[in-house]
């Protein structure tokens, strides 16, 4: 009849501790006793409980990506804290610029409990994961990733009752959750630059030498040109094309981005004559000169 009484009273002791949101830890392999954690409200964390630490470890920060798929590799680790205990990294998700939701990465499952009295799930303290994005517009880009780590501050912690073995020790906790975070930026361009050759016709030039101008719409990391169809030429800008031989002739631009794409101008077509002789004109002028000058001679001579 004792040992009855005894039982209810301990079933008792923790349907009243359910209700009052106690929850409680077996303990048996390091200590003999059960032990019941009382729970006493939510508080901020202390100055010596540091947020979650985050590792981005791909994508690399401002890197140029030719493909509009992101592989998102992370791992995250509990902040240090003097105080804290029963620290468990709760929840990873991210924020994209280009998609309105946040994503989620990883959400701590809590194991069920029978009654009130459970072994708690594992601590998970440090973990890697990776979650792909495919789809990604071209442009550049950000990805924030946010950890939320969850623990408890022992306040005391004593006896709950002498006539109870089973029960025998109380711990009084409160709550914290602390959010740490970390940023990536990143370029996705998955299309080839434009080029426009701006200077160049497709008509006659009485020049050997002659401009070459043409725009990129966008950075690039090399440029060059080819000139009836020989090798490239690499040039770091706008440049003339000197001492072309007399005859037809083409060009075309190339431009490389920095993702390892190449646009292609369309080609010109044009043609070099030899220039006009400027000493055509000018003899001429010159020899009426000279026979003005005798003329006004001869006349002077005459009167005398």
């Amino acid at each position: 009849m004792k040992r009855t009484v005894l039982d209810l009273t301990v079933i008792l002791a923790l349907l009243f501790s359910a209700v009052a949101g106690a929850r409680f830890v077996n303990l048996t392999e390091a200590n003999p006793y059960h032990h019941i954690w009382l729970y006493e409200g939510d508080v901020s964390p202390d100055r010596s409980t540091e947020p979650p630490t985050i590792f981005i470890l791909s994508p690399e920060n401002h890197t140029v990506h030719a493909v509009d798929t992101i592989s998102l590799s992370l791992n995250v680790s509990i902040g240090n804290s003097s105080t804290a205990s029963s620290c468990v990294i709760e929840e990873i998700y991210c924020r994209t610029d280009w998609q309105s939701n946040n994503i989620s990465v990883y959400k701590y499952s809590w194991k069920p409990a029978p009654l009130v009295i459970y072994s708690s799930s594992p601590r998970i303290t440090e973990l890697s994961e990776t979650i792909n994005f495919t789809g990604i517009p071209d442009g550049n880009h950000t990805i924030v990733v946010y950890a939320l780590e969850i623990g408890d501050y022992i306040t005391h912690r004593g006896p709950l009752g002498s006539g109870l073995t089973v029960l025998s020790y109380a711990y009084y906790y409160v709550n914290f959750n602390i959010t740490g975070s970390s940023v990536v930026s990143f370029i996705v361009d998955t299309t080839p630059p434009t080029v426009s050759v701006s200077s160049l016709e497709n008509k006659t030039y009485y020049a050997s030498d002659v401009p070459l101008n043409f725009t990129v719409n966008e950075p690039v990391s090399q440029i060059a040109y080819s000139l009836d169809g020989h090798e490239n030429v690499t040039i770091a800008g706008n440049t003339t094309l000197s001492e072309l031989a007399v005859g037809a002739h083409n060009v075309t631009v190339y431009a490389t981005d920095r993702a390892g794409h190449t646009g292609v101008s369309e080609p010109i077509y044009f043609t070099v004559e030899k220039p006009f002789p400027k000493t055509i004109v000018i003899a001429p002028v010159a020899s009426l000169a000279v026979v003005g000058v005798g003329l006004v001679v001869y006349f002077k001579k005459r009167k005398h």
